[in-house]
């Protein structure tokens, strides 16, 4: 296990290159961090004018894309990390990124209560779904690329076609908010928030397989393995937790933050992981 220093404020949020060579941090001190992990330094940063959360990686990992909390959506070549784009649409920030597998659609969901659907060749918006008055907390995209879930503030969770504006399945009414949702290769949907709960989902029924507990406050972070066997949270009591999907039992339970953990991820090779804090800190390790 070792320790990433070098933010002045809050991560916020992570994401691995496909290939693994990079881990991405975005902060509220304005800046997203390239990181060569093996080297454990900083190989690219990137400067906003206003904090930064969620960041994202294109499938084929010629894109980078970062959403400061003004609403706009920034795109930068992965390679020389040179901006190509500004995409504006939202009118407060983005809370949530998701790319559908093959990359041919960006979908961004914002506080103003819109999912907007977006295509990055040319960057351009092409669809946008209105939740009205309740912001939109938290996306994933099906391992198909045919469908997009969209978690709410209010507890809604809702299974679009994609990238059409059909009427969509609801998978869940009335829990409190959701803040994070993310998809295993075989189906199977995770989510978390407000209550400090874990639930794995079969979307095609809408209905709750299992309920992970151990969270005791709000979970903000959710990553599945590659091999979709192994399950990380993180939340605001402070605490990264690694679960067993086919069981639902906890195998391990870390406290390395001492605050609130925002944002986990796996590496591609499914081999180590990494976590960041509101302590300014991002703390990758040997998941095994």
């Amino acid at each position: 296990m070792f320790v990433l220093t070098g933010h002045t404020d809050a991560v916020r949020c992570l994401a691995y290159a496909p290939d693994g060579s990079l881990l991405a941090s975005g902060s509220e001190d304005q800046t997203v961090r390239l990181w060569d992990v093996g080297a454990g330094r900083v190989r690219h940063k990137l400067k906003h004018s206003a904090a930064v959360d969620p960041v994202a990686f294109s499938p084929d990992g010629k894109t980078f894309v970062s959403a400061p909390s003004d609403g706009a959506i920034h795109l930068w070549t992965a390679g020389t990390f040179r901006q190509i784009a500004v995409m504006l649409g939202h009118h407060q920030g983005v809370r949530a990124l998701a790319f559908t597998p093959r990359g041919e659609w960006l979908a961004s969901a914002s506080w103003d209560g819109t999912v907007r659907i977006w295509t990055l060749n040319p960057p351009a918006e092409r669809a946008s779904i209105p939740y009205g008055t309740v912001p939109v907390t938290a996306l994933a995209t099906t391992p198909d690329g045919t469908g997009l879930v969209a978690g709410t503030y209010d507890g809604r969770i809702d299974l679009h076609t994609f990238p059409t504006r059909s009427k969509p399945v609801q998978v869940e009414s009335g829990g409190p908010a959701v803040f994070a949702l993310a998809f295993a290769g075989d189906g199977t949907l995770a989510s978390a928030g407000a209550d400090g709960m874990v639930s794995l989902w079969d979307v095609a029924s809408g209905k709750e397989r299992v309920r992970l507990k151990g969270h005791e406050w709000t979970v903000y972070g959710l990553a599945f393995s590659p091999d979709g066997q192994r399950l990380l949270s993180g939340g605001a009591d402070g605490t990264v937790r690694l679960w067993d999907v086919a069981t639902g039992r906890e195998r391990a339970a870390y406290r390395w933050h001492r605050s609130w953990v925002n944002a986990v991820a796996f590496a591609p090779d499914g081999q180590t992981a990494a976590a960041a804090g509101a302590d300014h800190t991002v703390v990758v390790w040997d998941v095994e």
